[in-house]
């Protein structure tokens, strides 16, 4: 079951971590915006991801994130360009009988003057014990403005850690909401930065 009621978006889904194309629904894009697995971008265009996925981090959940992390959402807004709909990243976690653990990831650019709203829902399938280890990256160019929505519905047993760190360049807007519905242990970071 989902927090979320449906809504017209354009949708990637993850199941234990791993991007799942049958059950997405992209549908017709703006000249220029990217939204994909990170996992498949990695494969044909790893210049592209290098540069926001070099390590170095601080905190302890985020470094095991990116030493591990299996496929998340690559979202790439160009300068200038607004999204009417949202972009709606589902996290399904099936939950089975043997403790499972995943490290997802969300990268969000949205270059100067765009306009996008990001969804992150994460919601468990079974009654089984998981960890999800979430990192969420966006980046604001001059005058960007995104929406970060986060649900979180995961199973009684599950375990949620999540990071999410934005940085923004001048006149730039970054919102974010977040619920927690579920999950035995949620915890979450945020950190906000300006450019030099």
């Amino acid at each position: 079951k989902l927090a979320l009621a449906p809504f017209d978006a354009h949708r990637l889904v993850f199941v234990d971590g791993r991007y799942a194309p049958a059950l997405s629904a992209v549908g017709t894009l703006p000249a220029g915006v990217k939204v994909a697995s990170l996992a498949e971008v990695l494969k044909t265009e790893p210049a592209l991801l290098e540069p926001r996925l070099n390590g170095g981090e601080r905190q302890a959940f985020a470094a095991l994130n990116t030493a591990f992390f299996d496929d998340g959402l690559l979202l790439s807004v160009p300068k200038g360009v607004s999204l009417e709909k949202p972009v709606h990243a589902l996290f399904l976690s099936t939950g089975g009988a043997a403790p499972v653990m995943w490290h997802g990831r969300v990268l969000v650019s949205a270059e100067a003057g765009s306009k996008v709203t990001v969804v992150e829902e994460y919601a468990g399938a079974g009654p089984g014990t998981y960890f999800s280890n979430m990192v969420t990256d966006v980046f604001l160019g001059e005058d960007a403005s995104v929406e970060h929505v986060k649900v979180q519905h995961e199973g009684e047993q599950a375990l949620h850690v999540a990071t999410l760190r934005a940085r923004q360049e001048r006149h730039s807007r970054f919102t974010a909401h977040s619920v927690s519905l579920g999950a035995a242990l949620a915890l979450a970071e945020r950190a906000v930065g300006v450019a030099p």
